[in-house]
């Protein structure tokens, strides 16, 4: 599924948060929405999966413009894995997860063996297969957090949303999540924060400073010491992994910035 938008604002309570954002994720691809607190990463994505309104510009899903979908067909076609996924009913872990199937399901009607099976192996991809009987509620927040994966899994998309999708996650579970993501080969539009982690999995990179977009491109053309130090104020060295050649980022303070910290802490 391609996804396109084109110059589009948002304002919350008068002010802009979103300035003229034009970003395409064309099939098949992971594209990633980068940027510090506040820039605006997540009201984009709010607005693309219809939670936010624009309020200038236009959001097109295989060049249908989205508020013409129905809200059902969405549904079927886009799952969206949120910052804070608060499930407030007494559900299971099963359960949960098997909510995936609803937009695939006429009223009334009852799961079949496939959505029941599409939910295992969704529980067992994230590791939580042993927790189906849990409540919800009980899990931490890590723990949750695939739970909800799971549950968009089940839904089987063609475009995945993730805000922040390692949020709560150990070193192990971030690597394989994002692996499982990796090889569905479905359109991915994801925000992060973990840098290291874009170059590793991501095929493109909008860098977003203030609202706006700084820059695009492939991540090793995007993730530069010059970029990272204009839109997050930070010093890095970036260089290839001894293990396998993989690009990372190794971050440094300046001496102006280690004395600043060193004062606000006393």
């Amino acid at each position: 599924m391609k996804l396109k938008a084109k110059n589009v604002d948002v304002q919350i309570r008068g002010k802009d948060i979103v300035k003229n954002f034009t970003i395409e994720v064309s099939k098949g691809m992971c594209t990633a929405v980068l940027g510090p607190n506040g820039s605006g990463k997540s009201t984009f994505l709010k607005a693309v999966y219809r939670v936010q309104p624009v309020s200038a510009g236009m959001i097109f899903l295989n060049n249908q413009q989205i508020d013409k979908i129905s809200r059902k067909h969405m549904a079927q076609e886009v799952s969206v894995v949120g910052q804070f996924n608060n499930i407030q009913f007494e559900y299971s872990v099963y359960d949960a997860v098997l909510m995936g199937r609803t937009p695939h399901l006429k009223l009334m009607q009852s799961e079949g063996s496939k959505d029941h099976n599409l939910a295992k192996e969704a529980l067992k991809a994230v590791g939580m297969y042993d927790y189906k009987d849990r409540n919800f509620q009980t899990l931490s927040g890590g723990e949750k957090q695939r739970v909800i994966l799971a549950r968009a899994l089940t839904q089987q998309p063609k475009l995945l949303i993730l805000d922040e999708p390692t949020n709560h996650l150990d070193i192990r579970y971030q690597l394989e999540i994002l692996s499982i993501i990796k090889s569905l080969g479905i359109s991915v539009l994801t925000a992060l924060h973990d840098l290291n982690l874009a170059l590793q999995f991501c095929d493109y990179i909008y860098l977003v400073k203030d609202g706006k977009i700084h820059c695009h491109g492939e991540p090793s053309h995007v993730l530069t010491p010059e970029n990272i130090a204009d839109v997050y104020g930070i010093n890095c060295d970036i260089f290839p992994s001894p293990i396998d050649g993989q690009l990372m980022i190794q971050y440094h303070l300046s001496k102006q910035d280690k004395k600043q910290s060193f004062i606000n802490i006393n």
